[in-house]
């Protein structure tokens, strides 16, 4: 090369950056697919665990602790960081406020439900006579920062079906599912126990 030729441009800073968070960006999304992938391989090997006759009498919530105690001690760096929330919540339960305990009428898409929220921290949710193709349900119910958590006995046990808590009054309250679909909760009759002493 003569001393009078072109020299080549060094990179500029701005290039460099872009480069590197278009690598950065690669990277973790690899490492969030991977992530993705065992934590749904642990997951299930988790529900496995719990899939036998003495674990199934166990109430809902229990069944849903030791799946995530399982995840808990089974997943790797990158699934426990996206569980670290999750866990947290797990270790607010079981927290069954007297303000919630009580029976209810639960208007959902296929009917009207009574529901029956027990200072254990049980539920039963039975369908009215006119409901169409509804069915009754039963489980855990608990609730921790404003979000009401549901463990069902049939079906799904993990993840939990988590629905935010809004407009509460003293003979009523609005859930928000997932879809963003708002359901409500009106008080039939407020249940007096030992635990729950002034409902």
């Amino acid at each position: 090369m003569k001393p009078n030729d072109d020299q080549p441009k060094p990179v500029q800073p701005a290039n460099r950056l872009f480069f590197f968070g278009i690598a950065a960006f690669i990277i973790v999304t690899i490492l969030l697919n991977f992530g993705n992938m065992d934590s749904s391989r642990v997951s299930t090997d988790c529900l496995a665990t719990i899939d036998n006759p003495a674990d199934k009498s166990l109430p809902a919530l229990k069944r849903a602790k030791k799946v995530a105690a399982c995840l808990n001690e089974r997943s790797g760096l990158l699934a426990q960081l996206q569980l670290r929330s999750m866990m947290a919540m797990m270790e607010t339960l079981p927290n069954a406020p007297c303000n919630f305990v009580g029976v209810w009428t639960w208007a959902r898409p296929a009917g009207i439900y009574r529901v029956t929220l027990r200072d254990d921290g049980e539920f039963t949710a039975e369908p009215s006579k006119d409901s169409v193709a509804a069915e009754a349900d039963s489980g855990s119910w608990a609730v921790s920062d404003k979000r009401m958590v549901w463990f069902h006995n049939t079906g799904r046990i993990w993840p939990p079906d988590i629905t935010l808590v809004d407009k509460q009054t003293d003979n009523g309250f609005t859930l928000v599912e997932r879809d963003g679909a708002r359901t409500q909760f009106d008080l039939i009759e407020a249940t007096k126990s030992e635990t729950c002493p002034q409902r």
